[in-house]
């Protein structure tokens, strides 16, 4: 469809849906221009039966420019445009190799798995593991087979086999089918498989030997494909063309042979992924109250201190720590004192975002004297690093001690609305590299499922001996976050709280750090 002058990709799908001849849509995408639209469009495909498969390219930052060159459009967030596609039930795949592989899966299945757990038989012990590597780097749910499924292979397979999933039927299972044959029926008996894929390298350079000795396994799977109640699915290891031997009894029957092992176990993947997807709740109404004095101060585009966005967090029902001001040394020993001690003290200054990067932050000032040597400590480090800076002076906060540090952040991406991350916090954010995202508006079970994605929700509920924090505190800042977000939509162009802690479980959780950057006409371009 070229740049999509006349015709969008929605437009596509909408002649597609009622298309007789077409089973699932592949989509290459470059750009996303009218997002409501493509999801409608999803909406009406997923209702017919057909499934969307989509490549998205521009992933990178080269890619963006090499994408934005081409079609004249600026390249969206992955993230953003990734949840999208998941809350439009449009599969996602990374690669031409992926996106061959799940249409051949989607186009050739005709049977809904009957759970999320896959089943896999192979007669390689090597192969076997390599299955399992994949499946755990994929997210994969390979389940336990139950006692019925283990006693019917024990009974079925040689002695020296062991009854597991990924099953090893063995090489004896070349020799006697009946035994391939009566394991793959275990398998799709098993209550926790509700797929069941044959795992079995046939790539066209095989001697004719090995070619029809496989394609016995192949005859085996087409015939059990025939009267099972499950999907079945074939594929090799190996990417390339496949031995014509190996594979024609499976050429007529609706098993779809694949190519590669992570391109298939990433089709299998969607195919389950895709008959379990749920349509997401409705948009949830903001219950965030719009204050004009704030929604002046933002539109004036001016960029708020840190205490400011306190502030603002405050009046809209967010905790954040008890602070004070402070021009001078002596103002500052007296905030200390009032707030009490231990305390910390921040340059305070709406041109340095990033107080720790120019020496900007003292923790744990536990007496006058020390905070009266931090003050000028600040200030000479701030005129060093930023001597262009306006600075007001210091903020005195309360020390917070405890808990787990958190970052939630919302920003703007164009065209697919406002975008909530939730990640490990504190000064190692970048370093961590640990975070989960979702488009607003969200309501507290997207909010509960935002957080678990996180590898931080292990720390959340208690690791290795350390108190649970809690939680449900931290998912209500995640909503109410979210709901100042949407309505502030058009004077906030990003919120970064960091960190947040995440106090013992009943003690709730507390901004530390907070920086709000109000809409401009330089923004609203970028």
């Amino acid at each position: 469809m070229g740049n999509a002058a006349a015709l969008d990709v929605d437009d596509y799908l909408d002649y597609f849906v009622d298309d007789e001849h077409t089973r699932v849509a592949c989509l290459f995408l470059e750009t996303v221009r009218r997002p409501d639209r493509l999801a409608a469009a999803a909406a009406r495909m997923r209702a017919a039966g057909k499934p969307v498969v989509a490549l998205r390219v521009g992933r990178t930052a080269m890619g963006a420019a090499a994408s934005a060159a081409h079609t004249g459009s600026l390249a969206s967030s992955h993230a953003a445009a990734s949840e999208f596609f998941r809350q439009a039930g449009i599969v996602v795949v990374e690669d031409l190799d992926e996106l061959v592989e799940a249409c051949a899966a989607f186009n050739m299945l005709r049977r809904a798995p009957t759970s999320h757990g896959l089943g896999v038989i192979n007669i390689s012990g090597g192969e076997v593991a390599l299955t399992c590597d994949l499946a755990q780097e994929l997210r994969i749910e390979l389940p336990a087979l139950d006692g019925a499924t283990r006693e019917a292979l024990r009974a079925t397979l040689p002695g020296f086999a062991t009854p597991a999933n990924p099953l090893d039927a063995t090489s004896a299972a070349l020799s006697d089918t009946g035994i391939y044959e009566q394991a793959v029926q275990a398998l799709l008996a098993d209550p926790g498989i509700g797929l069941v894929a044959v795992s079995q390298d046939c790539p066209a350079g095989l001697s004719e030997g090995a070619a029809h000795g496989y394609r016995r396994l192949a005859e085996v799977t087409a015939r059990v494909a025939r009267t099972a109640a499950k999907p079945l699915v074939f594929y090799s290891n190996v990417a390339g063309p496949l031995h014509p031997v190996t594979i024609a009894p499976l050429q007529d029957g609706d098993v779809p042979v694949l190519q590669g092992a992570r391109p298939s176990l990433i089709a299998i993947r969607a195919y389950l992924d895709w008959h379990r997807w749920q349509l997401p709740g409705g948009k949830a109404a903001t219950g965030c109250r719009v204050h004009p004095a704030w929604r002046s101060r933002l539109a004036s585009g001016k960029a708020l201190t840190e205490n400011e966005a306190k502030r603002f967090l405050q009046d809209h029902g967010i905790r954040t720590t008890r602070e004070i001001p402070a021009a001078t040394a002596e103002a500052a020993m007296r905030a200390a004192g009032e707030i009490g001690f231990p305390v910390v003290l921040k340059v305070d200054s709406a041109d340095i975002p990033h107080k720790s990067e120019v020496g900007g932050v003292r923790l744990a000032l536990r007496n006058a004297q020390a905070v009266e040597g931090a003050f000028g400590e600040i200030l000479s480090s701030v005129r060093r690093h930023r001597p262009e800076a306006a600075v007001q002076g210091v903020v005195v906060q309360e020390m917070v001690t405890g808990g787990v540090e958190m970052i939630i952040g919302s920003a703007q991406h164009p065209p697919f609305g406002r975008g909530i991350v939730v990640g490990a916090g504190g000064v190692l954010v970048e370093l961590m590299q640990d975070s989960a995202f979702a488009l607003a508006p969200l309501g507290a079970p997207e909010a509960r499922a935002l957080v678990g994605r996180t590898r931080a929700s292990a720390l959340l509920d208690g690791y290795r001996g350390s108190p649970a924090a809690d939680r449900e505190a931290l998912e209500a800042v995640v909503v109410r976050l979210a709901e100042i977000a949407e309505a502030y939509a058009d004077v906030i162009e990003a919120i970064d709280l960091n960190p947040v802690a995440v106090l013992p479980k009943g003690q709730g959780a507390c901004v530390l750090d907070a920086l709000i950057v109000p809409r401009t006409l330089h923004n609203l371009r970028t």
